[in-house]
């Protein structure tokens, strides 16, 4: 069998750190790249050998095909992995690397070429007598010319690229022009060409697709398929496989038409061919991802076949290790993907660093995640934080553990779509597997309010008794309680301020036990420390593991069922000069400082120096996390000063615009 003895890893986080897994698995060594701020990211550390970019934005890093193919041949690598994103599908990076005499683990260039571009790998699949959506081309130019003369509504989709980027729905004339220019940006910054095209849209439809691997020997497999229906702002959240919501039959011709298409242009390496499929099972072509897939841990866990290891295998030269009838579904297998963004502030980009973090360890989840606490550039380039996968026997089997361990996740500091996850999967519409490509935004208000709840819900003794051991727990028997915190209560009361709930608490502690009442509750608790601020707690019969991280002296992040809560107490010496501990912190820090609610890059400014501006108006847009993200006025003021310039790098909480004093 040959094998690469080095490969260059171009691309970061989690799909980085999978890809140095495999490799080593096999005793190839890794070469990791990082830009400006990641010298302590984990897929650096963990790489063999790893080469700097010396940028800090995406096109003089990610995107920067000569310095990562200068940075393989300085580092003697073989071949270059390009992970998903970035220079993952473009055929002009793939060119370099052949010329370079460096391998590109992927499909050759003209596979590329007609499978990278959304619309050439459209017209082939047509070619294969497979039913393609109509589309068309869009000219920035001519799109107030077209609005009056299209049919609405329709989609508008980056011709190069994947992951949901520079995708929108355009319901009506009006809204055209503005979503063409967002789309435009989004592509351009991401994928380095913002080519557009229009696509008719299918209303309540899902997304099916299908995982093939193929070799330079000519055979090509399936490895059946995932059902990728639950979407948000088109992009992929919860995965599924195999689909369950299709017939035997379509089950058949959708493996038919994804080896028919990939036959036709010689694919090899791994890919996915994708559908969107009606409710009376008439499917389409979508497109084909030319690349490894975010979902592929569900396909690997149903199958047993480690994709990345094929690719490696096929890469070098060698046949693919099995055949189509060797390949088997064992089981079900599910993959939640959490990411950085607020639910109830608009699934805002939330850019906090990581301040602590916990997964569940049962035998049937699988975590990928490049999660590091404190480190400033985790959140800089995805705002991808972990993907949750969970196997087990069937459907609904995989349902009721993936509660389980989402509830058992915790990650303190930014905010996370992880409870909006666990409302759709404990929602009737995914019990009953009737959820389609647009359920998130068709019920996105339900899901919302039930977020809401759910957390007004959650045990608030759990969160006191916490935040009593962590705040007051840790005196020493034989030292002074005075030195500890300056000062003691002698009938032992203190405040808490749970997320701005302010909760009178009366306790006594004996070793591990607190007794506490509250209102007009008494309980017991008792309590054991493990590491990194792991806590078990158990009141009453119910026992629950709470993360608690200590952002200052009397201000806490804690951890439980799914969300984060921001804990302080006033009966700190330090609070009235540490209260901006909030979770929901706005973008306003103080009266007149609008402070950035992310790290990014401003992309446009809507104000100037001296404008009078309403509450709510737009102020300007930073580009973050492949997404763009609007600061408005906190209220009615003057514009005194933008302290920020267009296309200038921001961190979480800069000053970006001061208004005038009320």
């Amino acid at each position: 069998m040959k094998k690469f003895s080095k490969i260059l890893i171009a691309n970061r986080g989690e799909i980085a750190l999978r890809i140095i897994r495999a490799a080593r698995e096999i005793g190839i060594l890794t070469v990791g790249i990082y830009a400006e701020g990641e010298e302590d990211a984990l897929h650096v550390v963990r790489s063999d050998e790893t080469f700097s970019l010396g940028g800090s934005d995406l096109a003089d890093t990610y995107l920067n095909a000569e310095k990562i193919i200068n940075a393989a041949i300085r580092t003697g690598a073989e071949a270059i992995h390009p992970g998903y994103g970035f220079l993952s599908e473009d055929p002009g990076f793939a060119e370099k690397c052949e010329q370079a005499g460096i391998v590109f683990i992927g499909p050759p260039v003209s596979v590329l070429k007609l499978t990278g571009n959304k619309l050439s790998a459209k017209a082939l699949a047509s070619e294969a007598g497979v039913n393609v959506l109509p589309d068309c081309l869009v000219c920035l130019s001519e799109v107030v010319q077209l609005a009056s003369n299209l049919t609405y509504p329709f989609m508008i989709k980056a011709s190069y690229g994947g992951g949901g980027k520079g995708m929108q729905l355009v319901e009506g004339a009006g809204q055209l022009s503005e979503l063409v220019r967002s789309a435009a940006r989004s592509a351009k910054n991401y994928f380095g060409n913002g080519e557009l095209f229009l696509e008719k849209y299918i209303p309540s439809a899902r997304h099916i697709e299908v995982q093939i691997l193929g070799d330079q020997q000519g055979n090509i497999v399936h490895l059946f398929e995932r059902d990728c229906s639950v979407q948000r702002k088109h992009q992929k959240i919860v995965e599924e496989a195999p689909a369950v919501s299709v017939s035997e039959e379509l089950r058949h011709a959708l493996h038919q038409a994804a080896l028919k298409i990939a036959g036709k242009v010689g694919y090899t390496n791994a890919g996915t061919v994708e559908f969107l499929v009606d409710e009376n099972e008439q499917f389409w072509f979508l497109e084909i991802n030319p690349r490894i897939q975010v979902e592929h841990p569900v396909s690997e866990q149903i199958t047993g076949i480690d994709i990345v290891k094929e690719q490696l295998s096929v890469a070098a030269g060698n046949p693919l290790s099995f055949s189509q009838n060797e390949i088997t579904v064992k089981g079900y297998a599910m993959e939640s993907r959490i990411y950085a963004e607020d639910p109830l502030n608009g699934f805002a980009t939330s850019g906090q660093v990581v301040q602590a973090f916990k997964f569940p360890g049962y035998h049937w989840v699988r975590i990928e995640s490049a999660l590091k606490v404190n480190s400033g550039n985790t959140l800089s380039f995805d705002p991808l934080l972990c993907k949750v996968i969970v196997s087990g026997t069937n459907r609904e089997d995989v349902r009721d553990k993936m509660v389980v361990a989402l509830s058992e996740t915790a990650i303190l500091g930014p905010q996370t779509n992880l409870p909006f996850i666990m409302e759709i999967i404990r929602g009737d519409h995914f019990c009953t597997n009737s959820v389609t490509t647009d359920y998130c935004s068709v019920f996105q208000s339900d899901l919302i309010l039930k977020v809401r709840k759910t957390e007004a819900s959650v045990n608030r003794r759990f969160i006191i008794a916490a935040a009593l051991a962590e705040l007051f727990g840790h005196v020493e028997e034989s030292g002074s309680v005075w030195q500890r915190i300056g000062f003691w209560r002698i009938d032992q009361q203190v405040e808490l301020i749970v997320d701005s709930q302010r909760l009178k608490a009366r306790f006594s502690k004996d070793r591990n036990i607190f007794r506490v009442k509250t209102g007009n509750i008494d309980f017991s608790d008792r309590l054991s420390f493990g590491k990194e601020g792991l806590a078990d707690i158990l009141v009453g019969n119910v026992s629950k593991k709470v993360l608690i991280s200590r952002q200052s002296g009397s201000s806490l992040l804690i951890g439980m069922d799914g969300f984060s809560f921001a804990v302080g107490s006033t009966d700190f010496p330090d609070y009235y000069s540490n209260r901006n501990f909030s979770k929901n912190s706005s973008s306003v820090a103080g009266e007149n400082l609008v402070k950035s609610p992310l790290y990014g890059k401003i992309i446009s400014i809507h104000v100037e120096k001296d404008q009078t501006v309403d509450k709510g108006d737009l102020l300007l847009v930073i580009e973050s996390m492949k997404s763009e993200n609007t600061v408005v006025s906190p209220r009615k003021c003057r514009i005194k000063e933008i302290m920020v310039d267009i296309g200038e790098q921001v961190s979480y909480h800069k000053p970006l615009v001061c208004l005038e004093e009320n």
